[in-house]
């Protein structure tokens, strides 16, 4: 049921209204009956602060996804579960717990029908729970689903044996579950003995780290560190370490992407309400905008309080911020000194009469002195506010007290040190290493914030697009201790350890955000440290991870249904991809529908297959307009895009198909042929009409041979869905290997050269034009055509130039090119942990795992 994961959120919580801040053991039995018991929608925030007696407000340390709001385990697996078995008049609380972790052991190994029933009806298992017969082995069966076990939603995968000293522990104290395994003994987590090593033991600092983004990270650190420290120990005077985020780079890169949609929405509305009251045109504001760029900023402010100064309850008119803007001021809500915060979430828009009286003060404390509007009316205000994101509504209602000298190690280990379970192991194994060879260089492990608003104040641009910034990053981190903020603010840097509630370090004055500013984002060197991070590029070394494991999915998950048709230019039938139009009478439904129209409306099933229907639908485009103008509240008329089809339903009903009498089928929806099939698996049923097919059939290494009778390399690819396992390990059989080999027309007289990975790095040399370029390789690629590779840059994800040595013309950013000619000479590129390169003709005389049988 994964109680210690629920637990271990309720220990990390700080509570008002008990003696130590922390939820008590009658507070968490509580909490979890509940949870046990319950059919209703569970709010965890609400549930918390009723059984405690106290505030949602008055609750923090929880998680926030990634829409700011409080993220909680809350037992929702079992819930679901038991109430979609509570239909079957099965009760989950009738069972004991143990039988509950087993099933779940069993539902998590299996997922065929027939595995789960062989594993419920072992003797074994029966005889444990005697309760357990057919007809209860069928309901449980036909409910799997409702228990949804997926194993990629656990940070940490226990031994049943573990969680059962595990979670009593966790009732009675607050500890971090990582925390109490440890004082349990069952980390490995005491400092090791370094002073006869000369490095750092990776496997058994990856043992201590669960997450699996993290344990790459920590083994890539490590290795770095451990050949700096041989190369250069005697030069090293402090190790500043930035660790990844634990969510893969997928889900970040849509975080940041629903973010600045969030972000323009927002904008624009702020903007269009500001130009609405003041008169202003689009052009006007942006003129003003640029003789006062704080405007912009101060306009999205005062759109998210609902033009209201937050601190006085007064409103800001907008007239105001145009024509008078010395009234106001942005304030940091929690001095920058303290919460090391400059972002949005940390900033209002206010008088500035009343920036000056809050000064270094939270509005709480600002409020308790008769001051401001009071502090019951700004809450007040905040909760009824939809327009303030979560995390400024937590600042404004802060009520920690910053003269706390724990409370102020709370913000910095939020803000500036990195306190997670996995940086608290790497800083602290770090530490020992470091310790025992009786030097004095320290260590940190900081946070990515800090390096990314340094990088925001220096001016130094960050490109996603190419590589370098990684390299960039690690300069900033590198210099971070030099900054003035730890010689004449008190704070520092390094902390002597980090536990999970405590926290060794210094922790400075609270100063004005001017002087703060002024200490941390103050060069530490002169401006020609600048000058060399703008020009860093044709320094940089790159070491690129490849990927040789055989476990991976054959092909994109996703069953697509297909049609043989000719479109558009074919001159013969071709297989393609079904795609699907959901709604034609939403906007976007009919926008898409017109951009296929528009390029090609043959692309369409309905216009092959029923052409009177079709008709009528052109019939409607023609008489119903796509945009109409609508009269604003300040008078002005806007152009909107609008649907037809959904006029012409307003005014007739729903689009039917041709028939004689008008009575045809409702239409909704529109298939449409979309693109060709490459490469794919046939998945059709015997017998059925269509196929279906499972697209993108993964590529695992392309195999190099080299015939030396034509001079010349061919290659041979090796898919996902080749490999078996057999006897215990991974391979492709040698059977297959060779029908795969003379497929792809390998010469019996070739060479074996070398195998290639995707991300593999070579080196590729034309001879006869004295011409040579280092690539990144993709994949063996168009296996209609031999020899076809896709090739990448080094330095970025793809290419943004129109033509690259050695191979010429790009397309797109793509370069698909054949492989090798005569005059070629192509080199494997190995590099050790540093980057520097070792130059392969030939790597082995066979290629790796191939299973002769």
């Amino acid at each position: 049921m994964n109680f210690q994961v629920l637990v271990n959120d309720l220990n990390n919580l700080r509570v008002a209204g008990t003696e130590d801040g922390k939820l008590t053991k009658e507070h968490k039995e509580k909490i979890l009956n509940y949870l046990k018991t319950t059919d209703k929608t569970v709010y965890m925030l609400r549930l918390i602060a009723k059984t405690v007696g106290i505030d949602t407000t008055q609750i923090k340390g929880y998680r926030i996804d990634k829409d700011n709001k409080p993220e909680f385990h809350s037992l929702a697996a079992y819930r679901r579960a038991r109430k979609a078995l509570k239909k079957e008049e099965i009760d989950l609380l009738d069972f004991p717990v143990a039988f509950l972790d087993d099933l779940g052991r069993i539902l998590t190994l299996n997922t065929e029908n027939g595995e789960i029933r062989k594993a419920l009806n072992d003797p074994e298992f029966k005889a444990k729970y005697q309760f357990l017969n057919e007809d209860l082995i069928d309901k449980l069966i036909e409910n799997k689903a409702a228990f949804n076990l997926s194993s990629n939603n656990k940070w940490h995968r226990f031994s049943l044996r573990t969680m059962k000293l595990l979670i009593p522990e966790m009732m009675v104290t607050s500890k971090e579950q990582m925390t109490i395994l440890n004082d349990m003994g069952l980390l490995k987590q005491d400092e090791r003995d370094y002073s006869n090593k000369d490095q750092i033991d990776i496997k058994i600092l990856q043992d201590e780290i669960y997450n699996p983004v993290v344990r790459k990270s920590v083994k890539q650190t490590i290795k770095i560190f451990n050949v700096l420290w041989k190369k250069y120990n005697k030069e090293i005077a402090y190790v500043v370490v930035e660790m990844p985020r634990e969510k893969n780079s997928a889900d970040a890169k849509k975080r940041k992407e629903d973010n600045q949609k969030k972000y323009k929405k927002e904008k624009d509305e702020s903007f269009e309400s500001f130009r609405e009251l003041t008169g202003l045109s689009e052009e006007g504001l942006e003129n003003k905008i640029n003789k006062f760029h704080q405007l912009s900023l101060m306009i999205r402010l005062w759109y998210q309080q609902e033009g209201r100064c937050p601190y006085s309850g007064k409103s800001i008119d907008p007239e105001d911020l145009l024509y008078k803007p010395a009234l106001f001021q942005i304030d940091h809500i929690i001095p920058l000194s303290v919460s090391l915060d400059d972002g949005l979430n940390n900033k209002v828009l206010c008088y500035a009469d009343m920036n000056q009286q809050k000064a270094k003060q939270t509005p709480y404390a600002f409020m308790q002195s008769d001051k401001g509007q009071g502090f019951e009316k700004l809450t007040a205000y905040v909760k009824n506010n939809n327009r303030l994101p979560g995390n400024k509504k937590r600042n404004l209602l802060n009520t920690d007290d910053l003269n706390d000298i724990e409370t102020r190690k709370r913000f910095i280990a939020r803000n500036l040190v990195d306190t997670r379970y996995a940086s608290r192991v790497v800083l602290n194994e770090l530490q020992a290493f470091i310790n025992s060879k009786e030097t004095n260089v320290k260590v940190s492990v900081i946070r990515g914030k800090l390096t990314h608003k340094l990088r925001e104040k220096w001016n130094l641009e960050k490109s996603r697009e190419t590589h370098y910034h990684h390299a960039v990053d690690a300069s900033i981190i590198a210099v971070t201790p030099k900054l003035k903020l730890w010689k004449q603010a008190g704070y520092s840097l390094f902390p002597e350890k980090v536990e999970e509630q405590e926290i060794n370090i210094g922790i400075g004055e609270i100063v004005s955000d001017k002087r703060f500013a002024e200490l941390v984002y103050t060069l530490p060197f002169e401006e020609t440290y600048l000058n060399q991070l703008r020009h860093l590029e044709p320094r940089i070394k790159f070491k690129h991870q490849v990927d040789k494991k055989m476990n991976r999915k054959v092909s994109d998950a996703t069953i697509y249904a297909t049609r043989m048709a000719q479109v558009g230019k074919d001159k013969r039938e071709n297989r393609y991809f079904l795609g699907k139009i959901k709604d034609i009478y939403s906007l976007n439904g009919y926008i898409k529908f017109k951009k296929i129209y528009n390029k090609d409306k043959s692309k369409f099933l309905m216009y092959q297959k029923d052409p009177k229907t079709f008709n009528k639908l052109e019939t409607i485009l023609k008489g119903y307009p796509d945009s109409t103008e609508l009269v604003q509240q300040s008078g002005k008329v806007k152009k909107v895009n609008v649907d037809p089809f959904e006029m012409y339903r307003q005014e007739n009903g729903l689009i039917r198909k041709y028939s004689k009498r008008d009575n045809g089928p409702i239409i909704r929806s529109m298939k449409y042929y979309d693109s060709k099939v490459g490469n794919s698996i046939d998945i059709t049923p015997n017998g059925a009409k269509n196929n279906v097919i499972l697209q993108s059939i993964n590529p695992w290494r392309t195999d190099v041979y080299y015939n030396y009778e034509k001079q010349d390399y061919e290659i041979m690819g090796i898919k996902y869905c080749d490999l078996r396992f057999y006897k215990g390990k991974y391979g492709i059989t040698l059977e297959h290997y060779k029908e795969v080999k003379n497929k792809e027309g390998i010469s019996r007289n070739a060479e074996f050269i070398f195998s290639l990975y995707r991300n593999d790095r070579i080196k590729v040399v034309d001879t006869g034009n004295n011409l040579s370029e280092e690539f990144l390789f993709g994949s063996r690629t168009n296996p209609s055509m031999k020899n076809y590779v896709e090739l990448k840059p080094i330095d970025r994800k793809q290419y943004d130039t129109e033509s690259v040595n050695v191979y010429g013309k790009v397309s797109n950013g793509r370069l698909i090119k054949k492989f090798s000619k005569r005059e070629f000479k192509i080199y494997k590129v190995n590099t050790d942990e540093l980057g520097n390169p070792f130059y392969l003709k030939k790597e082995a005389n066979f290629p790796k795992d191939i299973i002769d049988k």
